[in-house]
Formats: structure tokens, C-alpha cells, sequence
């Protein structure tokens, strides 16, 4: 579970009055003799519910569906209504799954039943016949629950867990010769959740994964745990979509400029969503846009632009493959003439469930109500100072995104996954609710009151990074390493690539044996090549070298990238770099 958060340094002292709004004290001056900010009224409850009724009212916003190009256009002119700058989109192509279902049977002494399921996108298939298997019960799937056991063969029971990834779950049971999962729901009665299984830039898996709802999984289990047999018979049909034929997502992205305009802070949510996805993630792009009426209405009341440009992103893509997320970093950050980002500010699901849900489902409704972050002095004071202001803390846990990471399996499961793993500095809100992926995360089940507190408070932390100069931002936080990847050129296209890695720690010393994984994506996030092996490790210098073959260069000559991982227990770094040439 997360752990209380520790200073490492200590609090800012504060060199200015401060005045107090509702329940948040908003005020505050720059350091440097920087004049007192504005203060912009609180925000009220009834506009984030307008915010988040109208973004659910969408429906399922798939990325690349008909709703998700329709939430995405009410956003962009959401933007352009309040005032953002070059409000517009970034698209970008992905391959994506289409399934043919059939019934799921289950075998329990002697009586044959049918289970409503749901498929896990990015589930693999049954290769056009059918598969009939004993079940066997494996807890949460982590790996001491595979230990010492034959599964060879079986279809593995797991149950969510909210803090192991469930793409790590599906990457045990691969790695134990399973043949396939049923994943037991955790939301209240019988309710399907349902989400994305892929692990890396994989569309999809050798083996089948399905989501049950949690009354159906726990008969499973007893029964299994009594020691009765019990089996299933599975088939579903997958379709790849063709590398001519792919998905297309777009953020949305709109700015307030700074007087270092190159300079930036990135403030983001995704808004592709499962079912109608209030909690997660409309409420997060309601933040988002409170956020930037806010701050807009704070500068024009002080007459000048904020000290750095602000950038505010509704990302696509999220809830299948973090694509809107790393899509940002390649056209802005891996790029030979990159913007310098000073920190990303993410609000995914900055609020949970509403009060009468934590009433009613105390075992699965209990806020979790925390900021994870980069553990640098930047991040920590800026936390410190604005939470001092308040008459009780709004998110009570800070935590750092390494401890998530550990416990997770070394999934990030949000946008600021690629931003943390490149060592810009990262603050992201993570809470929960019982309707997670669920028909039941509707507006109906938010609390508005703290959700319209997160805007306030997130805008504060916005105006107190601005009064750090930007060397402060050049920390990394110290659970990562960096990397350099130098793709080599080719005259032509018979000729395959030879690309060069140098990996380091924090102070420059080279990092030797750290195991790499690497994959070329073409057509921007279509699978064309990789290694997770494990051979490919660096070397004493910290260099490691690989060769991508020709053939997989020639699938498509467009939007081509190398994305590199590296990691002794799970991924420490991670850079993406464009492939040019022929």
C-alpha cells in the first residue's frame, strides 16, 4: 500500500502574507520580489459537475471512435472558449483489436453453466477452434503465487489488485505456460471491470484474458479452494487491424504562453475513456480546464504572463496503451530540436468515489487521496509550501513514483509513465473508487465539493513551480538512471541498423549490467521488431549495442521510433528516438 511521505528537505518558509479562500489559502508571492498573486475565485462544485456530465454524456470514448472524436472536438472548443491559445490536435495512427465471442462455459461437480464476461483488450485468442482446461486459483498472480506449481496448460483465476498491474498478471501467467486468465472483478456486486492487458507496445497476446464479475469469480474460487475440479471451455476469435489500416487517436492541446515561452509545464489528463468514465477520466479533464479558467483569470488580473508557457493536454489513448502520453514526448521531447519541459502535472482521477459510495462499500470505497511525484527538492518543497496553506491536507499521502512502480510490477498505469521513466520531474494524482471500469462510474458517484478543491489546489502548485528558476527543475529523482540512444545511419534500405546505447547514473558513471528491452515502432505505435530476451545488457563502459534488421525498417517509412527500456527489476529509463533516413 502507499507509504507516508518523507521530507527529504526541509519546508519552504514563507516570505509573504497569505490569504485564505474557502478552504484553501491561495495566496502567495513569488521569490525574487516578484509582486502578489491574484487570487482567483474558488472553484465551484457545479461547475465541475457541468464539466464531467458533459464529457460522460459522450459515452464509451474509445480512442478513435466515433464518441472519442466527438469528446475530443467538445474539448478543443471547451479550450478555445476559455481563452487557450492555438487550441488544436495531434494525431497519431495505432493498431487495434476486434473480437468474435462465444460462450464461457464452466464445469463445476458435474454442472455446466455460462458466465457473462467480458474480453480484456489486447486479449489473445483461441486460433479459431475452441479450448476446454481445468482452473486453477493463483491469488493475485504475482509471482510467489506460481511458485512451485505445474499451471502448464490451465486456465489461471486471479483477482484485481488494485496496486499490480493487471498486464503484469497476464505476463505471469504467459511466463507459467498458462492457457489463459479469468480475471475476478473486485467492484460491488457482480460488475464487470473492464481495461487493457498490454504490457509494453504489444496489440495483443498468445493467450486469451477475460474479466468476470466478482460474485461468478468467488463461487469459482471456494470451489477451488475446496478442492473441487472445476473447468472452462473458451473461444474467441481476434483480428489484428492491418498496418495499412490503423486507428487514429488525437490529443487536444492548448497553451497559456510564459515569458520564457520555451520553457513549460505540461498540465494533462486523458479522455478516452471505459463505459462512460466519469471518475476516470472526465474528472480529470474537468481539472484540467478549471484549472486553465483559473490561472487564465490570475494573469489577466496581474497584467502579465505567467514566468513559464503552460501547456494543457487532453491525451487519447491512455486507457489502451499510454499512446497520448508517449506520442506528446516524441513530437516535443525526442525530438533534434526538443522543448524544454520543465515539469508534467497529470491528474488522473484527482477524485474517487462520492461519500455515499464510501459509506456504503467501506471495503472497496475507502479514498486512497494521494499525489505520487519525482522525488527531487523541486517537486517536495512546492508540495510542502502549498499544503501548509491548507486547514487539513487534500491529498494526505505524497508519495514518490518509484514506490508505485515497485508494487505495481513496474507499471505506470497512466500518460506520466514515459515522463517519469525520462527523468522530467512528474506529479501526478492517483485515488480509486469501486466503479473503476465499470457501467457504474457515472456522474452520479463523484464528490464534487473536493473535486472543485483539486482545481484550486492544483492552480496553486502551478503559480508555486513558477517561482523556481529552471535549473531547479534539472534534478532527477534518484530511482532512475539516463540513457543516450544513437541510432546509426544507413545509405540504404537493404542495410540494417546498428544502434548504440549508453547508459548512466544520475552523476554521469556508466551503469553496467542493466538488461535492455527495445522495440521499433512503425506507422507510430505499430509493432515492426523487438528484443526483451534479455541478451541485449550493458556492458562495464554502459554501453550496449543492437542491430534492427532491414526487413523491419521497410514495413513503413513513416513514423518510425526506437524505444528503449532498461531496468534490473523493472524499467529505471526509457527514451524514444525517431529513425531517419531510408
Amino acid at each position: 500500500m502507499l507509504r507516508p511521505f518523507r521530507f527529504r528537505t526541509a519546508s519552504l518558509a514563507l516570505s509573504c502574507a497569505l490569504l485564505l479562500t474557502g478552504a484553501l489559502l491561495v495566496g502567495g508571492c513569488h521569490r525574487g520580489g516578484v509582486a502578489n498573486s491574484a487570487t482567483p475565485p474558488a472553484t465551484r462544485p457545479e461547475e465541475m459537475r457541468a464539466y464531467v456530465s458533459a464529457l460522460a454524456g459522450f459515452g464509451e470514448k474509445a480512442v478513435g471512435s466515433e464518441a472519442g472524436v466527438a469528446a475530443a472536438g467538445w474539448i478543443l472548443r471547451e479550450m478555445a472558449a476559455l481563452g487557450l491559445e492555438d487550441p488544436h490536435f495531434e494525431e497519431f495512427s495505432f493498431p487495434y483489436n476486434t473480437y468474435r465471442t462465444y460462450p464461457l462455459t464452466i464445469t463445476l461437480g458435474g454442472q455446466t453453466q455460462e458466465l457473462a464476461y467480458d474480453v480484456l483488450e489486447a486479449s489473445g485468442g483461441t486460433a479459431g477452434s475452441g479450448l476446454r482446461a481445468e482452473l486453477a486459483y493463483v491469488n493475485i498472480g504475482a509471482p510467489e503465487d506460481f511458485r512451485g506449481r505445474d499451471l502448464a496448460g490451465k486456465i489461471v483465476v486471479l483477482k484485481r489488485d488494485e496496486n499490480y498491474d493487471r498486464s503484469v498478471q497476464l505476463q505471469n501467467a504467459i511466463a507459467a505456460h498458462a492457457a489463459a486468465m479469468l480475471y475476478v472483478s473486485q467492484a460491488p456486486g457482480n460488475l464487470r471491470q473492464v481495461g487493457t492487458v498490454r504490457h509494453t507496445f504489444e496489440p495483443s497476446h498468445p493467450i486469451p484474458a477475460l474479466s468476470i464479475g466478482r460474485q461468478d469469480g468467488q463461487a469459482l474460487i471456494q470451489a477451488l479452494q475446496a478442492g473441487t475440479p472445476v473447468s472452462a471451455s473458451v473461444r474467441l476469435d481476434v483480428t489484428l487491424s492491418p498496418l495499412d489500416a490503423p486507428g487514429h487517436g488525437r490529443n487536444v492541446i492548448g497553451r497559456i504562453t510564459g515569458e520564457d515561452a520555451r520553457r513549460m509545464i505540461l498540465v494533462s489528463a486523458h479522455y478516452d475513456s471505459w463505459k462512460a468514465g466519469a471518475s476516470d477520466n472526465a474528472s480529470g479533464v474537468a481539472g484540467i480546464l478549471g484549472v486553465a479558467r483559473r490561472e487564465l483569470a490570475r494573469y489577466r488580473q496581474l497584467g502579465r504572463k505567467p514566468r513559464y508557457t503552460l501547456v494543457f493536454i487532453a491525451y487519447d489513448g491512455e486507457e489502451i496503451d499510454l499512446y497520448g502520453g508517449y506520442d506528446y514526448l516524441r513530437k516535443h521531447v525526442f525530438t533534434p530540436d526538443p522543448q524544454q519541459v520543465l515539469a508534467s502535472v497529470n491528474l488522473e482521477m484527482p477524485v474517487g468515489a462520492d461519500r455515499e459510495s464510501q459509506a456504503t462499500y467501506p471495503d472497496t470505497a475507502q479514498p486512497t487521496w494521494s499525489v505520487i511525484h519525482s522525488r527531487i527538492a523541486v517537486l517536495e518543497q512546492t508540495l510542502a509550501a502549498v499544503g501548509s496553506r491548507l486547514p487539513a491536507p487534500l491529498y494526505p499521502k505524497l508519495q514518490g513514483i518509484d514506490d508505485v512502480a515497485r508494487i505495481s510490477g513496474g507499471i505506470i498505469a497512466t500518460d506520466i509513465q514515459p515522463h517519469f521513466r525520462a527523468g522530467i520531474p512528474t506529479l501526478c494524482t492517483w485515488t480509486g473508487t469501486p466503479w473503476y471500469h465499470t457501467s457504474m462510474d457515472d456522474p452520479e458517484h463523484l464528490d464534487y465539493e473536493f473535486l472543485a478543491r483539486s482545481v484550486d489546489y492544483f492552480g496553486e502548485i502551478l503559480y508555486e513551480l513558477m517561482a523556481h528558476a529552471p535549473s531547479e527543475f534539472a534534478e532527477v529523482d534518484p530511482s532512475l538512471l539516463k540513457a543516450r540512444v544513437t541510432p546509426g545511419l544507413r545509405s540504404s534500405t537493404q542495410e540494417d541498423l546498428v544502434v548504440e546505447v549508453e547508459v548512466t547514473g544520475l552523476t554521469g558513471q556508466p551503469a553496467s549490467g542493466v538488461p535492455l528491452t527495445v522495440e521499433l515502432l512503425v506507422r507510430d505505435f505499430f509493432p515492426a521488431w523487438s528484443d526483451a530476451t534479455g541478451r541485449i545488457v550493458t556492458d562495464a563502459a554502459g554501453r550496449a549495442q543492437f542491430t534492427v534488421p532491414a526487413a523491419a525498417l521497410s514495413l513503413a517509412p513513416d513514423g518510425r521510433f526506437l524505444d528503449v527500456t532498461g531496468g534490473k527489476d523493472y524499467p529505471v529509463v526509457e527514451v524514444s528516438a525517431p529513425v531517419l533516413g531510408p
